[in-house]
């Protein structure tokens, strides 16, 4: 939709620009260590926090709920942005987007943009607070943190440092990207948050979401972890204050609730930041079919998505595209972010798609590197496309990408012999012919921090009637190697796995990440952290947790194939498999990473088994598997 700004905000936005140098000027900057919360005086209708990861998450996210009390009499309002947001460009990159910011909330408060800063010391740590001048009851804290990248992964610039990293344990202190350094641990972390929120005294609490795991949906990594993180410093300091978390990326997958008067004034708080980051688009006829236009008109709470995702379908027929014979189902629902792999966190346009046969342009980023005729609906296929063909990986914010890779689709047919790929700043990269039988294909090039790749196909085999590809990786620099994505297995020797036709239930599942039992059968050998939505995980279930399959007439079986959660804290070490005769056989410890751990036993003829986890490591929290199949012959 198109925004209109009303002739104020248009003034406004088009005179900001002029004004951006002044306003950075006229800001009074104090580098004492004393600190200027006192002087929002006295909070009588209420007190809100809000604790984002970037300046302007508060911005597209959390508004207008805070412009509601931002100017409301008697209340006070503190906004504590956790990272930089340097996005690994440096310092005059991020203070901008700071003075973005502060004129932001002085045109949310219809005042002058002027600021007090100080430093003070927070729980140990030094952090700079801004007042504003003709209203001190609103406060902005910036802490300085760095970028942490939209998987994770962090940027070069900055040591390929990120908040995931902090709480996965990867890396055991974070440090700051501004003068002086300050160094966190985690407990010191949450120890300053929760300083910040006892000093601020809130009523209401606001944050970004923590419900949802790392790589389990499209947002991004800095916006989970600091959702996480002020959990639990609200935890720690003030458990009875109501805390809220809000969607990030995927409140695009929700529909447009901000209208009206509401809609004028978060657009003209976006457009007075705008001039501030040169990343994003700065005018509303700018901004017409880019991220921004989608979330300016929404605002929504984690618990208005209910689960991450869309299932895909199943079937059994020809090809969708128009090609012979194969099955399969698409489990993965599209979601989950494999380390160093961004791709997964885009969002996926392309020139036509076969949306009908379940081949839609978004299986590029599946996670699973297969399509027909194996499994159908797990490519992206074209409808009647060739040559000029065309599939863009899209993200939110800014990346930091060194090679793609590129998987055709498997069958002999439709093939890309040559391709280029164009990114958002207008530099090129030609792609060679891709293998035809669907392996990887990796095109490299210097680090380019872009937010969108096209692949554009120049040339098709003679065969070709439906050009597309079986999966799109775009991988970050820290990234040292390229963990395969999800194949047919290849593990045993079978000749057909029946566990696809069972009904499948459990002791417990994880329904509100689509870690249900019937992803234990998808045919999909992954999980977090590759992909989540492909695996089952129970709701805290450890020993006795089961689960079971039943088939609608008997079946002859021999062996089990079974797959662990591929995460390396959940693992069953010890099991048993009770088959509907009476019978029982014991399961040892499965492979910790994921691998293959086969069960053989004397054939049997039964309508169910059921496996009883038995023993779990001693860092499981959520048992489960990627995969359960069963063979005969």
């Amino acid at each position: 939709m198109r925004l209109r700004l009303r002739p104020r905000a248009r003034l406004r936005a088009l005179t900001i620009t002029a004004l951006a140098v002044v306003a950075a000027l006229t800001a009074t900057l104090s580098l004492g260590t004393t600190t200027s919360a006192d002087a929002a005086g006295s909070c009588t209708a209420g007190s809100q926090i809000s604790v984002v990861a970037h300046p302007d998450d508060d911005l597209f996210f959390m508004n207008p709920a805070v412009l509601g009390k931002v100017t409301a009499s008697g209340w006070c309002t503190t906004t504590v942005y956790v990272t930089s947001g340097d996005a690994g460009r440096g310092s005059a990159y991020s203070t901008a987007r700071e003075s973005g910011v502060r004129a932001a909330y002085a045109t949310m408060t219809n005042t002058a943009n002027t600021w007090t800063t100080t430093r003070e010391t927070v729980a140990g740590h030094t952090v700079q607070r801004s007042t504003l001048k003709a209203l001190p009851s609103v406060q902005l804290v910036f802490m300085r943190l760095p970028d942490g990248n939209i998987d994770g992964t962090g940027f070069s610039a900055t040591g390929w440092q990120s908040l995931e990293q902090l709480m996965e344990g990867w890396i055991p202190t974070i440090s700051t990207v501004a003068s002086p350094s300050q160094t966190y641990t985690q407990q010191t972390f949450v120890d300053t948050v929760g300083a910040l929120l006892t000093k601020a005294a809130p009523t209401v609490i606001r944050t970004q979401d923590y419900v949802d795991g790392f790589g389990s949906d499209t947002d991004h990594s800095d916006h989970h972890a600091v959702g996480q993180l002020t959990l639990r410093a609200r935890n720690a300091v003030a458990p009875s204050v109501s805390i809220t978390p809000y969607l990030g990326y995927p409140t695009v997958q929700l529909a447009a609730n901000v209208t009206g008067a509401d809609l004028s004034a978060k657009a003209a708080a976006y457009y007075a930041y705008a001039p501030y980051d040169s990343l994003i688009c700065q005018t509303a006829a700018a901004c017409a079919g880019q991220p921004e236009e989608q979330w300016l008109p929404r605002q929504h709470v984690v618990a208005d998505l209910t689960a991450p995702g869309t299932p895909g379908g199943g079937g059994t027929g020809t090809d969708p595209a128009g090609g012979g014979g194969g099955t399969g189902t698409d489990p993965s629902g599209g979601t989950g972010t494999s380390a160093g792999n961004a791709a997964a966190s885009a969002q996926v346009t392309a020139s036509s798609q076969n949306a009908s046969g379940g081949q839609g342009a978004a299986k590029v980023i599946d996670g699973v590197a297969d399509g027909y005729p194996g499994t159908a609906t797990a490519e992206w296929a074209s409808q009647g496309g060739r040559t000029g063909t065309w599939v863009q990986l899209t993200w939110m914010e800014p990346i930091a990408i060194n090679r793609i890779v590129l998987f055709d689709r498997p069958n002999t047919d439709d093939q890309v012999t040559a391709g280029t790929l164009t990114f958002s700043d207008g530099t090129t990269v030609p792609v060679p012919t891709l293998a035809n039988a669907g392996t990887a294909n990796e095109v490299a090039f210097s680090t380019k921090t872009v937010t969108s790749v096209r692949l554009t196909v120049t040339g098709v085999s003679s065969t070709t009637r439906n050009v597309g590809l079986s999966e799109m990786q775009a991988w970050t620099p820290a990234s040292t190697t390229t963990p395969p994505v999800t194949t047919p297995p290849t593990t045993t020797p079978s000749t057909t796995n029946l566990a696809g036709s069972a009904t499948v239930v459990a002791s417990s599942q994880s329904t509100s990440t689509a870690q249900t039992a019937d992803k234990a059968v998808d045919g999909v050998i992954d999980g977090y952290p590759g992909v989540a939505s492909a695996e089952w995980a129970t709701n805290g279930g450890r020993t006795g947790s089961t689960l079971r399959l039943t088939w609608a007439a008997p079946v002859s079986i021999d062996r089990l194939v079974l797959y662990d959660r591929p995460n390396t804290d959940d693992q069953v070490t010890s099991g048993t498999v009770t088959f509907s005769d009476g019978t029982t056989v014991p399961v040892g410890a499965l492979d910790n990473a994921g691998a293959a751990t086969t069960v053989s036993f004397a054939a049997r003829t039964v309508t169910s088994l059921t496996l009883t986890v038995t023993g779990v490591s001693g860092s499981t929290r959520n048992v489960g598997l990627a995969e359960l199949q069963v063979y005969s012959g």
